[in-house]
């Protein structure tokens, strides 16, 4: 029996503990939903009036998915479509002619879905949806082709909305139940909003909501993941969600130490029990060949 190999593999399972509790913090923190500052030094975030603009996180909420949209092709596409129960949804609010904020963020969460092993389209959904009810049907078509492309995945897929018959009034409907308020500003095309990610089940009740125009790949894997109630993932989701919970406040994934300790707890036990097995096991094959062969008079 190889003592020293052993040795080091219980090593090292336990200085793999003591870097997942001391990188949990580096590697699941996204941006927080902090209040609305200064448009042009903030990213196109409104500096002024910025009274009405924001989130009420509605969080096991459904949004209204009677609200009726056109998709990059024309298509008339109830939101209810989208919530089939197949596939969790991802949606972000934004629109052609923003002049900073969407662009960043649609491309940030692009290079960022881009990194992680689910594709969009075939293990989630994702929608964006104009916030100019007058938005231009090529701009939505061209804007979907960008996107994609910076994705970089095969088969990919990314659904762009905008609302049919420039119906206002139901825009402003599908938004308010998402809990999601804009507003137009005194510049020409221009709408004062906050950039935010939110995650639906795959019925269409509202998750989680992700602020900001940065995203970190495993916080927006596993995001997707808990969305899906159960139906995407394995051992390791199960065992890492276990672990950690999403912090409602920190907009990030942080160590549950309790359960932490009882995971950590159970593979020391599964280790030792092993070793013990191992050293049994090795030392009835040592007893046995080392016993005295039998003497037989002829």
């Amino acid at each position: 029996m190889n003592f020293p190999r052993i040795s080091l593999a219980l090593t090292h399972l336990t200085l793999a503990g003591v870097l997942v509790t001391s990188a949990s913090a580096q590697l699941f923190n996204t941006p927080l939903l902090k209040e609305n500052a200064g448009r042009d030094a903030n990213g196109g975030i409104p500096v002024q009036n910025a009274e009405g603009i924001g989130i009420e996180q509605k969080l096991e909420a459904t949004p209204d998915l009677d609200v009726a949209f056109l998709d990059q092709d024309g298509k008339t596409v109830r939101f209810r479509d989208l919530c089939d129960g197949t596939k969790p949804v991802l949606v972000t609010f934004n629109f052609s002619d923003c002049p900073s904020v969407c662009s960043a963020q649609l491309q940030m969460l692009a290079g960022a879905l881009g990194q992680i092993d689910l594709v969009p389209g075939q293990q989630f959904k994702i929608a964006t949806i104009s916030l100019d009810h007058n938005e231009d049907p090529e701009k939505s078509s061209n804007g979907r082709k960008r996107y994609l492309e910076d994705v970089k995945k095969a088969n990919a897929d990314w659904t762009f909305l905008r609302v049919a018959n420039h119906d206002e009034a139901q825009l402003r409907k599908f938004t308010n139940s998402c809990g999601y308020s804009f507003k137009w500003t005194d510049d020409v095309n221009k709408i004062a909003h906050y950039p935010v990610v939110m995650f639906l089940t795959p019925t269409g009740k509202i998750a989680r909501y992700i602020g900001g125009v940065t995203y970190e790949s495993i916080a927006l894997r596993m995001s997707i993941v808990e969305a899906s109630e159960g139906k995407i993932g394995g051992l390791y989701e199960d065992v890492f969600l276990m672990c950690f919970y999403f912090d409602p406040t920190l907009k990030s994934y942080v160590l549950f130490a309790n359960n932490f300790m009882k995971v950590g707890g159970t593979l020391a036990l599964l280790a030792l029990g092993w070793f013990f097995w191992r050293m049994f096991k090795y030392e009835r094959v040592r007893t046995t060949s080392s016993a005295p062969a039998e003497v037989t008079n002829g």
